[in-house]
């Protein structure tokens, strides 16, 4: 009697006769098998006969596969118990000769029911696409596949016909330049969905970008949403592949937004078109309000923050809608609470610079001198220089340059109206305006107080390690009047006070989770009272030292940043570098230049290139 396990191919008495199958699992008088026809069913293992594998060499296993060789002992097996012991790679020649015999006659139901079984299986298990192959066997293979018909009747030859022409042009083409092949519509459309990434398309070759257009111009007229979105995309302000054509970038992105109601991204469609009638892009810089309040709108409601902040500017300014400088405010605080926590992630692609800028702005909307904040609206801006630099080292979005232009001249002006602004120390009665908004993006601190002898104490704050990651963020410290905001590991402040600390508490970690006016907290238990000031000197930013940082990608969203001890690297350079165990060959995108305070880990994070290619 033999004994079953997971794996084994069997047979037994069906309704309609004798059935095959695999066994997926089992019981202890059952067995849970799959048949390629009646799927999954529980079958009792007394009914079941085992069906020894059948192990064929690289020239046997060939022949089956082009039909030359005896498929009548396999009529009544299950195509997947065939093991291709020699690992014969399979190819487009030889479906290309299976499916002439097809066309010829050479084969009865039954025997092209097992063949398609067991070449369908080759194509979905064995088979994978060669890196950087554009179009390679493997995808003519699965394109010839999807369209054979699973049993052959009156319709099969069509069909038949249609994958032979498939393989024909693929074998045909093998030998022209890439320009010059014949395209299947899947594999122009996979080309475009890769490419629809702007580091991808920096690192692209000449002949990759022509195809990418190519294939854009023509998919577009008959309303590819992938093409019309590389074309929307690529003339909104033009890229490699596009130049800049805004009014055709308008009419894309109408076509996908009206015809897109499925569309993931109909509200980025939305947010794009609102840019475009906001600044008059089509119509010499004219702006169109109304249309712009109706795309922003459509895009604020599904959560594109772009939108919401344009929105917020309409109402502050009054153009299109009802001035109200309060649902402005609002809007914008809301925006601004969203996007610190993306800092604290390392995400610094968000929208924080453009939020910070506003809310300075905010902060200056009073028309009474006396009630304008300078100081918040100082806060706010420095904030806002340090997010749009660091978003321009990270990536290059499409007025950019722009935004930091806004936040420079919005720097210059308040620093002036507030005369002088810089100084060696700040003093705080209260930890919340420093460390309230850190605490809520690392949730929890770790705190060491130190006694000095003349009684005044040192509190060091660092951000708690999380289980789940291998280091602790680091915290967002803004202080204008040190010209100071960046990314820290640590921060240290000299604490004054008449009243003595608890000794207990003196030297060791203490973890901190919450803060007010007169104390510290850790799980809404107050562990140290304050009464006394808090002095901050001087990080002496400027004598910081520098680091260059080369950053790699190695797909359409895994962009990762090394440290540099060498010069002799540059960007465009081909390197070899290690992650998670392994090394990777990938191309340097940028290089850039930063202080401790501008790196996303800690330093300690980062490891070097391992060597140029």
């Amino acid at each position: 009697m033999n004994k079953f396990k997971v794996g084994d191919t069997v047979k037994w008495q069906g309704d309609d006769g004798v059935l095959c199958g695999i066994i997926i699992n089992l019981e202890r008088s059952c067995a849970v098998t799959h048949n390629m026809d009646i799927g999954i069913c529980e079958v009792e293992t007394s009914r079941l006969c085992y069906i020894p594998q059948i192990k064929l060499g690289a020239d046997d296993f060939a022949a089956l596969i082009r039909l030359e060789g005896d498929l009548s002992a396999l009529v009544e097996n299950d195509a997947r118990n065939i093991e291709n012991i020699d690992g014969y790679l399979f190819s487009v020649s030889d479906l290309l000769s299976a499916l002439n015999k097809i066309k010829a006659g050479g084969i009865d139901k039954a025997a092209y029911l097992v063949w398609y079984e067991l070449v369908s299986g080759v194509i979905y298990n064995d088979l994978e696409t060669e890196e950087g192959e554009l179009y390679c066997d493997a995808d003519a293979l699965d394109l010839m596949h999807t369209e054979l018909p699973v049993t052959l009747d009156e319709d099969s030859g069509e069909y038949i016909d249609r994958a032979i022409s498939i393989g024909e042009d693929f074998i045909e083409d093998r030998e022209r330049p890439l320009l010059d092949r014949r395209y299947p519509d899947d594999i122009k459309r996979r080309l475009l969905v890769q490419m629809d990434n702007d580091d991808l398309m920096a690192m692209a070759d000449e002949e990759t970008v022509i195809l990418y257009r190519r294939f854009a111009e023509e998919l577009a007229p008959s309303g590819d949403r992938f093409a019309l979105r590389a074309v929307a995309y690529g003339c909104y302000g033009g890229n490699r592949a596009f130049d800049c054509d805004w009014e055709r970038s308008r009419d894309c992105l109408i076509r996908l937004f009206e015809d897109g109601e499925d569309d993931e991204k109909r509200e980025f469609y939305a947010n794009t078109l609102g840019y475009i009638y906001y600044y008059g892009r089509c119509e010499g810089g004219v702006p169109d309000y109304e249309n712009a309040y109706k795309y922003f709108s459509y895009a604020a409601l599904s959560g594109v923050y772009e939108a919401k902040y344009k929105l917020a500017d309409m109402y502050r300014n009054g153009y299109g809608v009802v001035k109200s400088r309060a649902l402005a405010g609002s809007l914008i605080r809301e925006l601004y609470r969203e996007n610190l926590k993306y800092i604290y992630d390392g995400v610094f692609e968000s929208k924080l610079a453009d939020i910070a800028l506003r809310m300075g702005n905010i902060s200056l909307d009073w028309e009474d001198e006396e009630d304008k904040s300078y100081e918040a609206a100082l806060y706010y801006y420095t904030q806002a220089d340090y997010a749009i630099r660091m978003r321009m080292m990270e990536c290059d979005y499409y007025g950019d340059e722009k935004v930091a232009r806004a936040i420079a001249k919005a720097l210059e002006d308040t620093r002036s109206a507030i005369g002088e602004w810089r100084k060696d120390s700040v003093h705080y009665c209260s930890l919340e305006w420093l460390l309230g908004d850190v605490l809520e993006g690392c949730k929890r601190l770790d705190l060491v107080i130190k006694k000095y002898k003349n009684g005044d104490y040192s509190f060091t704050f660092s951000p708690r390690r999380r289980r789940n990651k291998p280091f602790a963020n680091k915290m967002l410290i803004t202080v204008p009047a040190l010209d100071m905001c960046g990314l820290y590991d640590s921060i240290t402040l000299r604490y004054k006070t008449d009243t003595p600390i608890d000794e207990e508490l003196i030297g060791r970690v203490i973890s901190v989770d919450g803060l007010d006016y007169s104390g510290l907290y850790f799980d809404g238990e107050r562990i140290a009272s304050l009464c006394g000031s808090f002095i901050l000197k001087d990080q002496g930013r400027k004598d910081e030292k520098k680091y260059r940082v080369a950053t790699v990608c190695l797909g359409p969203s895994a962009k990762y940043d090394y440290c540099l001890g060498s010069e002799d690297i540059s960007v465009g350079d081909r390197v070899v570098i290690s992650l998670l165990g392994k090394e990777y060959e990938t191309t340097v995108l940028k290089i850039t230049e930063r202080r401790a305070s501008e790196l996303v880990l800690p330093l300690k994070a980062y490891t070097s290139i391992l060597r140029r290619v």
